[in-house]
């Protein structure tokens, strides 16, 4: 699933995520429920077989995860995304999503979509989910099958769209781009604009650091030069040729000033391990989803300690100061997620967003010379 998805539905809700940042209070949460999966997607970093999970002890109960979100927050706990694997086949799911929503909590959750018939649609209406966010991973069953691996997929997608729009609960499709899909952006577009919701398009696919097996990751994933034409493509969706040239003088300038900064301090670029963490199905807390560490067990500590402890872990590591200097920063996909996950440790340099970065620089100085 992605991890991008507690993006914001206002600035007020910027302002208050914004503050608690200021005072190191983690007002965004995320609770990884299963890594079980109905479907098995060829490049996902997070899904576990239920046997493998039993093995490891099996999956946390529904009082933990209420215990858990009641610590959280009293420590300052307010936006709660649900993820997985795929969260609806929690056991006990509606039990749960009804205890957290009757806490006051806004959430959000992420699912794959094919479980949500017309009964499951209004149970999200009349408990008052703050908004789905639904991945789509092909424009047709065909890619379904080849990608994930199901052959309903994408009618069963559509089936959940028409109750979800019919119950009027808030959707959002994601959308990550493959070796295998990265084809289909522009059938992406449309699909969303037929079906009048918004899409929100990931094109960087982190390596399954999660998983053990990784051998035939490199297949799935796009190669640089495609993944920066796909960036761009995105980044510059239904812009006139003049608004491309201006977009991309408007980067190489501030590229330059970038490269010129020497104020420039080191530490994470987003909400992770600041105002944000993740839980994932072990009870283990981390700053990211992606990010095997710094890692805390909640059973152990509880939820204080471990946000304690995180704050302290995420102000010591130290990023890439090659990164930091570049005069690419901008347009490049780096971040302490990254890093982890390309290089195994912090403070090195990765290759593949770097060479995404130098092919997406080419495609702004080739939009100048148009």
């Amino acid at each position: 699933m992605d991890v991008g998805s507690h993006s914001s539905s206002g600035p007020y809700e910027d302002y208050l995520c914004d503050r608690a940042s200021a005072y190191e209070q983690p007002i965004l949460g995320t609770f990884e429920l299963t890594p079980v999966c109905n479907m098995s997607c060829n490049m996902c970093y997070v899904r576990m077989k239920k046997s493998q999970v039993d093995s490891l002890g099996g999956l946390q109960p529904e009082e933990f995860w209420i215990n858990l979100a009641k610590e959280a927050m009293d420590n300052g706990l307010l936006f709660l995304l649900l993820t997985g694997g795929e969260p609806l086949i929690y056991p006990n799911f509606r039990s749960l999503f009804t205890k957290l929503q009757s806490m006051g909590l806004f959430i959000t959750m992420n699912t794959n979509g094919t479980l949500i018939d017309e009964d499951m649609a209004k149970f999200f209406h009349d408990h008052m989910l703050r908004r789905l966010n639904i991945t789509i991973y092909g424009k047709d069953n065909e890619t379904y099958e080849r990608l994930c691996h199901n052959p309903q997929g994408f009618t069963q997608l559509e089936r959940a769209i028409h109750y979800l729009k019919k119950y009027d609960v808030p959707v959002r499709l994601n959308c990550s781009i493959t070796s295998q899909n990265y084809e289909q952006l522009d059938d992406f577009y449309r699909i969303a604009e037929e079906w009048e919701v918004p899409i929100e398009i990931s094109y960087f696919m982190f390596p399954p650091n999660r998983r053990e097996d990784k051998e035939h990751f490199e297949q799935y994933r796009m190669t640089a030069e495609q993944t920066a034409k796909i960036a761009y493509a995105i980044h510059t969706h239904n812009y006139s040729k003049e608004q491309k040239k201006e977009y991309a003088k408007a980067k190489l300038e501030h590229m330059e000033e970038y490269k010129n900064d020497k104020e420039l301090k080191g530490g994470f670029y987003c909400r992770a391990g600041n105002s944000s963490f993740w839980i994932n199905w072990q009870g283990k807390m981390v700053p990211c989803g992606i990010m095997n560490g710094p890692v805390h067990d909640i059973c152990t500590d509880g939820f204080k300690k471990c946000w304690d402890d995180v704050l302290v872990d995420v102000k010591k590591i130290k990023l890439s100061e090659k990164c930091f200097r570049c005069e690419k920063h901008e347009i490049c996909p780096h971040c302490a997620a990254v890093e982890i996950a390309e290089c195994g440790e912090f403070g090195i340099s990765p290759d593949y967003p770097c060479q995404i970065a130098d092919f997406y620089k080419d495609l702004l100085l080739k939009e100048l010379e148009q």
